[in-house]
Order: structure tokens, then sequence, then C-alpha cells
């Protein structure tokens, strides 16, 4: 079904995208692990998950440029982003 370069699903041969998982394996597992029917450490114990990709030097360059990473859960602060200032006569400013 892939070709030799592409990573094949640990569980049903299709693409690989997460952990060795393609899609659907990859939402089944996690639907077990938010049930607490098994962790990803048991899953990759017994084969049917892989550990988890490491950041390449592009995230890490992208998350320098964007600030991105710096906030727990919060997004990079938009630059050039402005209230509305009075005497522009827009419907917030009259």
């Amino acid at each position: 079904m892939a070709n030799g370069d592409t990573p094949i699903c640990l569980t049903c041969e299709r693409h690989a995208v997460r952990r060795g998982l393609c899609n659907n394996c990859y939402q089944s597992a996690l639907a077990q692990i938010k049930r607490g029917v098994t962790t990803w450490n048991e899953a990759m114990d017994m084969g049917l998950a892989g550990p988890p990709r490491k950041y390449g030097p592009w995230v890490k360059r992208f998350r320098s440029l964007t600030g991105a990473g710096e906030n727990d859960k919060s997004q990079a602060p938009q630059e050039g982003a402005k209230s509305a200032e009075p005497g522009l006569g827009n419907k917030a400013n009259p």
C-alpha cells in the first residue's frame, strides 16, 4: 500500500502519521488512554505505539521567531494588532 519511503502503521499497515500509527489507530489508542484503559508507555512496551517524535531544528527556529512556546497554552502576541483608537469614527468610538 505504501511506498518504501513512508512509515507504515504498526497495527494496520496504512501510512503512519503519529507515534507509528495511522490516524484511525492513533484515535483509537488515544480514546483508550483517555478512558484510562492503558497508557502510552504500556502501548509502547506492547509494540502497539512508537515513541513521540522529537522536534526538528525547524520547529525550534519557528518558535524562536514567533515567540510561541514561551507561555503555557497561549498564542504568540500579534504585532501590529491595535485596539480601536478614538476619533476614527467607527461604531465602537463615534
